[in-house]
């Protein structure tokens, strides 16, 4: 059995539900949809999630105090997802992109922790790891993509990401993360999950999910209209070295998406 999961508050359903949408546009595998509610999701915004399970995590409030950034959310609630069980596999995704190709051959990769390359952030805690010199950084990843096999889907995992997040303090949960599974992780193909502001036009050929990095989101961003600016939305949030030619192509991959898009 495969599961499909994510975490979100009320303010990422419009996002989450594009996200669906472009997924089962491109994927045979049958998964279960599984959403781990950030805060109490508003029954309305349930409704328009009618094939989904929602989970309610166990929370953490010392989570919400940790670290230099004022958090919205819980964001140790990302743990939660290493308690879920019963399945073989499961596949957790940030709410914030689309699913641009098949991405069927995630279920049958041989690897029981996955993740996508990503280079060294500010944002995972820099001066504690520094610090301690807490992981090889050539490993660093990107937890918006996680593969996470069975072996993993315990209360092991789970116990020890709170007892590394307790121990120091971090900008949120990328830094016990990527120290926990620095010496697990298989590093996937850049092209399986690509952030935005660091697209170039060489990574532009069978995107799986692209991925809108940074705080502006297009759901979130005032007077976004998506059937005019969404484009040109995208395209500030790119690589300036992409060069038009790149930008002709993401455009043009993101036209097939524009009934979803519409939807944000």
């Amino acid at each position: 059995m495969h599961a499909i999961v994510f975490t979100v508050s009320n303010s990422y359903i419009p996002a989450l539900r594009v996200l669906i949408s472009t997924i089962k546009r491109n994927m045979t595998v049958k998964a279960d949809f599984i959403v781990i509610e950030e805060e109490d999701i508003l029954s309305e915004n349930k409704f328009f999630l009618r094939d989904v399970f929602f989970v309610k995590p166990k929370l953490n409030h010392f989570a919400q105090q940790d670290g230099r950034r004022l958090w919205k959310i819980n964001p140790l609630n990302r743990f939660s997802i290493f308690k879920i069980k019963n399945y073989d596999k499961i596949i957790f995704l940030d709410a914030d992109m689309i699913c641009l190709s098949n991405i069927d051959e995630l279920f049958t990769l041989n690897c029981d922790f996955g993740a996508v390359y990503h280079p060294y952030p500010d944002g995972y805690g820099s001066q504690t790891i520094h610090k301690y010199n807490l992981f090889d950084y050539s490993k660093a990843f990107n937890a918006g993509l996680m593969i996470i096999n069975k072996k993993f889907l315990c209360d092991s995992v789970y116990e020890s990401l709170i007892y590394l997040s307790k121990k120091e303090e971090w900008l949120g949960n990328q830094g016990p993360l990527n120290i926990y599974f620095n010496d697990k992780v298989t590093i996937l193909p850049s092209n399986y999950f690509l952030t935005t502001p660091l697209i170039k036009t060489k990574d532009l050929t069978n995107i799986k999910f692209l991925h809108f990095g940074g705080s502006k989101k297009p759901w979130l961003t005032k007077d976004m209209d998506m059937k005019t600016n969404f484009s040109d939305f995208v395209l500030k949030s790119v690589a300036d070295s992409m060069g038009p030619l790149g930008h002709m192509v993401l455009i043009k991959l993101l036209y097939k998406y524009k009934k979803e898009l519409a939807n944000l």
